[in-house]
């Protein structure tokens, strides 16, 4: 078989990740809000969404793009990630 990617998957990423299913906030929580500051600070933006899938942020790309810049022929692949 070949592989496809490698994960480091560590014990605290572990711990992480339950330690946020035990809070109740599976979305839009202290943690993510924690992940958008730490992107803005670590890339300089100003601001960051955090969202689910590739997907969702090229469509909110698409909109952006269309509704916010007058932009209305955009050409985006079909596929974006091998599944």
């Amino acid at each position: 078989m070949i592989q496809f990617g490698h994960n480091n998957i560590q014990p605290e990423d572990i711990n992480r990740c339950v330690s946020v299913l035990q809070s109740g906030w599976l979305v839009n929580g202290p943690v993510v809000e924690e992940l958008e500051r730490e992107f803005c600070h670590f890339t300089g933006a100003s601001y960051a969404i955090a969202m689910n899938s590739c997907t969702a942020c090229l469509h909110t790309a698409c909109y952006f793009l269309k509704e916010k810049q007058g932009i209305s022929k955009l050409k985006v692949p079909d596929v974006t990630h091998v599944a």
